[in-house]
């Protein structure tokens, strides 16, 4: 079947394989025996073509897994831990709250005050998320005359497609599945706005929501947790480095903000706009810390063996994930009315 390592003869068609690597023939073995039940469900000689397509999908399908995504609003705000199996059903981890605080004691005080963590359990059911690519018997053909790869912009959309659900689960959940994220966790605590409605606030008053917001974190953890991310639409961003704090030196609230709290980091999420009460804006303030809050990924991006379906073969792709896991409550807070 094969002419050297330059071509392969296919169904009386001479198919150049110089667009693969070198060794052209190595295939995913799972692909190749799926490849021998689907190819003749679609009228395809599978003897004739079966390592050119295994190997075509080998292509496609590693083209996906190493392509960059583009950066997410939900990646930078939320961390990921994925030690939870692909086999798991349901997570349950603890909520911890620190209690407890020192003070001054006399040479022989028998009264020491105790500090230790409360916990409680809380489970979560690991959900399946879950799109597919094909191609059809019309792509099979077009690609065996060309020579050309199979389109691969395929394979790349699924993925984003997967990753931008990922994405949405960290900032607003999937209320149809019991999935909180940022914006609706019941355990984050709210801060109501000092003044809000930043469209007719000065900057000195978005200057002291945002103020609000941070020192919130580290007010009510007892200084324990120290806000590192700010996150909020790009509106509410054009807001804040727009409006003056300070006419005098031309400061806008945003430089004013950021000489405050020099460790915060000033994201945008789109994902947050109409989040707050009344259909308002809103802003999260959080220590971005696995240790404090993560996104459960129990099996990442996932393509498997191709399917005749109709007149094409589909590529199922599948994630798994038990969504926002928040741990320490009192290192994340939000804020609406904006």
């Amino acid at each position: 079947m094969a002419d050297g390592n330059t071509s392969v003869r296919s169904n009386g068609l001479e198919v150049s394989t110089a667009r693969f690597d070198e060794d052209w023939t190595s295939f995913d073995a799972v692909d190749y025996d799926a490849m021998r039940v689907v190819l003749p469900q679609l009228g395809i000689n599978f003897d004739d073509n079966g390592v050119y397509f295994a190997r075509a999908l080998d292509y496609v399908k590693a083209r996906a897994y190493t392509r960059l995504l583009p950066p997410m609003s939900g990646d930078r705000l939320v961390p990921t831990s994925t030690d939870t199996p692909a086999s798991a059903q349901s997570v349950t981890y603890p909520i911890w709250d620190q209690v407890g605080m020192a003070k001054i004691i006399g040479n022989y005080a028998d009264d020491l005050p105790r500090a230790d963590v409360r916990a409680r359990e809380v489970s979560v059911v690991v959900r399946a998320i879950g799109d597919s690519y094909g191609y059809s018997t019309q792509d099979l053909r077009a690609a065996l005359a060309s020579g050309s790869n199979l389109p691969a912009r395929k394979a790349d959309a699924a993925r984003t497609s997967i990753a931008r659900k990922e994405n949405s689960l960290k900032i607003v959940g999937d209320a149809d599945y019991g999935m909180y994220g940022l914006t609706n966790h019941p355990n984050i605590p709210t801060v109501t706005a000092v003044t809000g409605n930043w469209a007719a606030a000065t900057g000195v008053q978005i200057l002291a929501d945002c103020a609000a917001l941070l020192n919130a974190v580290t007010n009510q953890s007892a200084g324990i947790h120290n806000a590192n991310v700010l996150a909020m639409t790009n509106q509410s961003r054009g807001y804040l480095f727009a409006k003056f704090s300070d006419t005098v030196n031309s400061q806008t609230a945003g430089n004013a903000l950021l000489a405050m709290f020099p460790n915060v980091e000033i994201i945008v999420a789109q994902e947050l706009k109409g989040k707050g009460a009344g259909g308002t804006d809103m802003m999260v303030a959080a220590e971005r810390d696995i240790d404090n809050y993560y996104y459960d990924s129990a099996m990442e991006f996932t393509q498997h063996p191709p399917q005749a379906r109709n007149l094409e073969f589909v590529v199922p792709c599948e994630a798994r994930a038990a969504g926002l896991i928040v741990v320490r409550p009192l290192s994340l807070a939000t804020m609406g009315g904006l």
